[in-house]
C-alpha cells in the first residue's frame, strides 16, 4: 500500500495546567507511532527517516536491494518502488518481509504493487444530517469517505505497549464499553501487550496504545488514525499517550473512551451529553457512553452500516 495512497489525522487531546480541563483538537498531522532518531543506529528495527525510526523501512531484504536508498521515481529503485513523499526506495508487498496482513492482498496498482483490500469501495461520504456526533473524514471539512474499519477484518486487536501497563485497566473499560454497545457490530478484541506497534504499509488492523511526546507541551493524548485515502478504510490507529507519570495520573476512563472513539472513526462534538464532545473545566469527562455515543457508532458499525 503505497502512502500516497494512505492519510492520516492526529486528534490530540490538551489539558491546561491552569484549569485541568481537556480539549480536543483536530489537525492534519505526522505519525506518532515512531521513536525519535538522528540516525539508523539508534533505531531497533527499521531506519531513521525524517527524524523518526520507521520500521517499514528494511534497507538490506534481498528482494529490496536498493531500499532505503533517495529517488525520484520508481526507475530508481530497482526491484522495490520509490516512494515519492518520503524520496527513498522502499521494499513492496511482494517481498515477504512486507507481506499483506489479512484481510488485505498484494495486488498490483497504479503500475506498483500495494496492499488492498479485494472489494468495491464503500458508499459512504461525509456524516448523515442531523447525527449529534460526526463522523471522522477523508476532507477536513466533514466531506470525503468516513473513516471506517472494514467488516472484513473481523475482531479488531487492540495492544498496548510496556510503558502503558498502569493504564490496562483504564484501556480495558474504555474498550469494552464501546464493544458492549448492543446495536452496533463492530468488535474489538480484549486488550493485550505488544511492544511493537503495528506496521501500516502491511495493512496491519490494530489499535495501539502507547507512549509518546508531543509538540505542544500541554498535551496529553492524542490518536493518529491512519486510512486508505480513496475508501476511508481504516488501517490502524495509534493512541499517543504522555511520558510524564504526573500529567497521566490525571487522565480518567472518559479520556480513554473518546479516543478509542477517535480510534473507531468518531469526531469531536459540541452536542451535550457525548464522551465525544469537549468539555468544559465546569464539565470534565463523562465517565461513560451516552445515547448520542452509542447512535453514531450504530450508523456507522449497525446492521445496516453506514460504508457498505
Amino acid at each position: 500500500m503505497r502512502i500516497r495512497r494512505i492519510g492520516t489525522l492526529l486528534v490530540a487531546a490538551v489539558i491546561s495546567a491552569a484549569c485541568g480541563n481537556v480539549t480536543t483538537e483536530g489537525e492534519g498531522g505526522s505519525r506518532t507511532d515512531f521513536v525519535r532518531c538522528e540516525s539508523t543506529a539508534e533505531c531497533d528495527q527499521g531506519a531513521c527517516i525524517a527524524g523518526e525510526c520507521d520500521p517499514a523501512i528494511v534497507p538490506d531484504q534481498s528482494a529490496a536491494a536498493m531500499s532505503g536508498r533517495g529517488c525520484e521515481s520508481g526507475d530508481d529503485c530497482g526491484p522495490a518502488e520509490c516512494d515519492t513523499l518520503l524520496g527513498i526506495c522502499v521494499a513492496d508487498c511482494r517481498d515477504p518481509s512486507r507481506s499483506c496482513a489479512p484481510p488485505f492482498v498484494c495486488m498490483k496498482k497504479d503500475s506498483g504493487y500495494q496492499c488492498e483490500v479485494p472489494e468495491a469501495p464503500p458508499a459512504c461520504d461525509g456524516t448523515p444530517d442531523g447525527q449529534a456526533v460526526p463522523f471522522m473524514t477523508g476532507n477536513e471539512d466533514g466531506t470525503g469517505p468516513a473513516l471506517h474499519w472494514s467488516a472484513s477484518v473481523g475482531c479488531i486487536e487492540v495492544t498496548y505497549s510496556p510503558d502503558m501497563a498502569d493504564a490496562a485497566e483504564q484501556i480495558e473499560r474504555a474498550v469494552l464499553e464501546w464493544n458492549d454497545v448492543a446495536c452496533s457490530e463492530l468488535c474489538l478484541a480484549t486488550p493485550r501487550e505488544e511492544a511493537r506497534p503495528p506496521d501500516y504499509r502491511r495493512g496491519e488492523a490494530r489499535v495501539h496504545f502507547m507512549g509518546g511526546t508531543f509538540p505542544e507541551p500541554e498535551a496529553l493524548m492524542g490518536t493518529t488514525v491512519t486510512w486508505v485515502w480513496d475508501t476511508g478504510r481504516i488501517i490502524n490507529s495509534v493512541v499517543s499517550v504522555t511520558f510524564d507519570g504526573v500529567a497521566r495520573s490525571q487522565l480518567k476512563v472518559g479520556n480513554y473512551l473518546k479516543e478509542v472513539g477517535h480510534a473507531v472513526g468518531l469526531s469531536n462534538t459540541e452536542s451535550r451529553p457525548s464522551v465525544m464532545a469537549i468539555a468544559t473545566p465546569e464539565e470534565g469527562e463523562l465517565e461513560s457512553l451516552t445515547a448520542l455515543d452509542r447512535e453514531a457508532l450504530c450508523r456507522l458499525y449497525g446492521s445496516e452500516p453506514y460504508c457498505m
